[in-house]
């Protein structure tokens, strides 16, 4: 089975495959590297909010609604061609499905994994975009795109599997019988959790 360290040499190999006509656009790959970040600074500062018992439906919905407030002035300028039938119809579905109930669904997720776990398993979402491009859209799907998918589906695989890690390798438990972590050490002296 390939590793992560396989799947991540792949991945950087991918990156480098000259294609035709392809044109790099460093503007673009930039902003793609931000919004990578930004969904990962996102993950996170979601995560945090999960245990301190924020309601995540509020949550979700007052991020969101921030987000839509920073946008309006391109909504604006783009209102005649939403108003459109079809298009109206598409921004109802993207607004609901693929916005509101995907980030609820990911904050609940959040609730019950590891945000390093929810953050990786979103990658689902660009196997997604690929088979539905190829088969709504009739794109092609040239050697790398295919090598690419075959890479995410084997990275998914490598976290979604439990770890079988020799003892002497994993991380103590809080409390093994013999000796207690510093939190279990604090809580039994000052009777504060930390």
């Amino acid at each position: 089975m390939v590793g992560r360290d396989g799947v991540r040499r792949g991945g950087r190999a991918l990156l480098t495959v000259p294609q035709g006509a392809v044109r790099v656009d460093p503007a673009g790959i930039a902003m793609s590297l931000a919004a990578g970040c930004c969904f990962g600074v996102y993950t996170v500062a979601a995560k945090l909010l999960t245990g301190r018992g924020v309601g995540m439906a509020a949550a979700v919905s007052v991020t969101l609604l921030e987000g839509g407030a920073a946008l309006l002035p391109w909504t604006i300028a783009a209102l005649p061609a939403l108003a459109e039938p079809r298009a109206a119809v598409l921004v109802g579905w993207l607004g609901v499905a693929a916005t509101a109930a995907a980030y609820m669904c990911f904050v609940t997720g959040l609730g019950r994994v590891s945000a390093a776990t929810a953050g990786t398993l979103s990658l689902v979402e660009p196997l997604v975009a690929v088979v539905l491009a190829v088969l709504v859209l009739g794109e092609p799907m040239p050697l790398p795109v295919v090598a690419g998918t075959v890479l995410l589906l084997g990275g998914l695989a490598v976290v979604s599997l439990p770890r079988t890690l020799p003892r002497t390798f994993r991380r103590p438990d809080r409390y093994d019988d013999v000796n207690a972590t510093g939190a279990v050490k604090v809580e039994a002296t000052t009777g504060e959790r930390p």
